[in-house]
Order: structure tokens, then C-alpha cells, then sequence
């Protein structure tokens, strides 16, 4: 699997249905119980088509991005470590089926070099997706139903 890029943004197009679908919205809501350790912040970005999981990332107490992590009902909230991952994993986009997660690993700093990953949940096997020729980041966003598929972007810098 490779990285390829393509441009769009889909959060006014989701906002829309989101407001088109109320009922839909609304129909299931959860707390995340606590942060991880040595942390300040943490932020939900995917939820797979059921809510069982979530993915995101957590913010260190000196400002550099933490893990990221995944939360299910089960297992509560998990950081996303070892395996491939380094110390910055911030999670983006999960799989409708909730069994793919991506998004972007690299160090700890914040406007370090990151690559796009792509996790597979069952087998805990991490796959980088690459940069973009010209580019010093990259970033997976999105995922298909089956996770089978990844969007996301190339970027020099968070600036």
C-alpha cells in the first residue's frame, strides 16, 4: 500500500449530514473515563460505524504531542505504543468495522517529521505508509469501511 495524495476536505460535507441527521448524531454517546499517564489533554478523531471504538491522541503536560491512543468499552483507554509505533502516534481516522485505525507516528516534538501508519487492530501490526516526494510529513485521515483503503495528506510543517 502506498501513499497517494488527492485534495478535498470532507468536514463541512460531515458537518452537513450531521446536521441532516440529528437523530443520528445523537444516538450514542460515551465519556472517556481518563487521560493516559503523564498527560494534560486528550482528543477523540475516529469512531467506528458502531461507536465501539475510538481513536485519538493525548497532549504531554510541556506541549508535545503524547500517544495516541484507542478506547473501547472493554479495554477502556489503550495507548498506541512499541510495535512500530514512536513516540508521537496520533490517531486521525479509524475503519467503519473499527478494526483498522491511521493516522500519523513519529517523535515526540511538535512539528517533527511524522509518516502516515496504518494499524490493523487484530494482528497489532503497524504499517508506515510513506512521504510524498518533496515532502518532510504525512498524514492518514480517513479509512474505508474495511480499512482496506487510506486518505490523507503530505505537509511540509503544523505552521
Amino acid at each position: 500500500m502506498s501513499l497517494r495524495t488527492c485534495s478535498g476536505f470532507l468536514g463541512p460535507a460531515i458537518g452537513s449530514l450531521a446536521l441532516a441527521l440529528p437523530g443520528l448524531a445523537a444516538a450514542q454517546s460515551f465519556q472517556l473515563p481518563d487521560l493516559l499517564p503523564n498527560t494534560n489533554r486528550a482528543q477523540a478523531w475516529g469512531v467506528s460505524g458502531d461507536g465501539g471504538v475510538v481513536s485519538g491522541f493525548s497532549m504531554l503536560s510541556g506541549g508535545n504531542y503524547g500517544p495516541g491512543w484507542q478506547w473501547t468499552p472493554q479495554g477502556g483507554m489503550q495507548p498506541l505504543v512499541g510495535g512500530g509505533f514512536q513516540p508521537n502516534s496520533r490517531s486521525y481516522g479509524i475503519s467503519g468495522d473499527g478494526n483498522v485505525l491511521v493516522g500519523e507516528t513519529g517523535p515526540s516534538t511538535y512539528d517533527s517529521p511524522a509518516t502516515a501508519y496504518r494499524y490493523n487492530r487484530a494482528t497489532g501490526q503497524v504499517q508506515t505508509l510513506g512521504v510524498q516526494p518533496g515532502y518532510a510529513r504525512s498524514r492518514g485521515m480517513a479509512a474505508s469501511l474495511d480499512g482496506s483503503v487510506v486518505v490523507g495528506k503530505s505537509f511540509q510543517s503544523e505552521s
